[in-house]
């Protein structure tokens, strides 16, 4: 079970890219073990379909995050609902896979809040919301702990 991150693959679900709702993809490169980049291919699937949709590629300087957009418009065009699995390709840091789903199809619209969709490892177990504090050097546990509780009208 990971503690902090996962070491290799992870999957985040509840994508979504609609009239009044999108979704993002935020990696966060842990540098437990150095100050090396890694790099992941992110693989979008038909939430529908259960077929694979589209493929990106992205890399993640250590003890850094990057957040695509708009998953499901830039990599999966056309895919309403949807999951992804990302995969560590090379690196030797950990990391931590999440989706948020904002209210509003393009920033600006509608109020923008976002709900957070924590990551669930290759094998099922889902990781923790205390997590997040340590992968990112500040104390998200009561935003996450909130969301994932129902203390703000429903978990991710």
């Amino acid at each position: 079970m990971p503690t902090k991150a996962t070491a290799t693959t992870a999957w985040v679900s509840g994508l979504q890219q609609t009239a009044t709702s999108r979704s993002n993809l935020g990696l966060v490169n842990t540098g437990e073990v150095d100050g090396s980049a890694s790099t992941f291919r992110v693989e979008v699937f038909d939430g529908a379909t259960g077929k694979l949709a589209g493929e990106k590629t992205l890399t993640v300087g250590a003890k850094r995050f990057v957040q695509e957009n708009a998953i499901l418009q830039s990599v999966a065009p056309g895919t309403t609902n949807g999951y992804a699995r990302v995969t560590k390709t090379s690196g030797a840091n950990p990391f931590i896979a999440y989706g948020v789903v904002n209210d509003g199809a393009v920033p600006g619209q509608r109020s923008g809040d976002g709900a957070v969709s924590l990551p669930i490892a290759e094998f099922g177990v889902r990781a923790d919301a205390a997590d997040w504090s340590d992968a990112l050097g500040h104390d998200y546990n009561s935003s996450v702990h909130s969301y994932v509780s129902g203390e703000r009208g429903g978990g991710p």
